[in-house]
């Protein structure tokens, strides 16, 4: 029985993804808490719009969101949205400052984020009409490339 589950072609994908994900987080949470004093000012800005970024695609396309259902993709941008509002918050415990422009660059990230994962689930045509199944999605589009040539 166990090794179906670990044959599963989504787990196979899905594991290394996790992995990835778990890492981003702890590398994002270590880094905001490197000591004041350690940090040269104006030098780390730059790394969280992509951190957060990176962050939310993998988190986006470990969840398999689709369009349809964008209530999940809005609790994905929340928790990685109070991720860094609660660093940004605690920063000052390890004689960092609390920064709205870092918080800025975090929720630029995770709004980059969506963006890129909407638009590349719309250029797959991963989005399909309601009730429509992919053996008729796929057909409809060979009929469509064969009638155009």
């Amino acid at each position: 029985m166990a090794y179906r589950y670990l044959l599963n072609s989504s787990m196979i994908v899905a594991r290394p993804l996790q992995l990835v994900q778990w890492t981003s987080i702890l590398i994002i949470v270590i880094a905001s808490f490197i000591p004041g004093d350690l940090v040269a000012p104006g030098r780390w800005n730059g790394g969280h719009l992509p951190a957060y970024l990176i962050l939310t695609l993998i988190s986006l396309f470990l969840g398999r969101h689709t369009l349809r259902r964008p209530g999940a993709i809005v609790r994905v941008a929340l928790a990685i949205s109070s991720l860094g509002l609660a660093i940004e918050l605690l920063q000052p415990l390890s004689g960092r400052t609390t920064s709205v422009v870092d918080f800025a660059l975090n929720e630029s990230g995770v709004v980059l984020g969506i963006t890129i994962y909407v638009l590349l689930m719309l250029s797959a045509k991963l989005v399909r009409p309601r009730g429509t199944h992919v053996a008729a999605s796929m057909s409809q589009s060979i009929e469509h490339t064969k009638s155009r040539n």
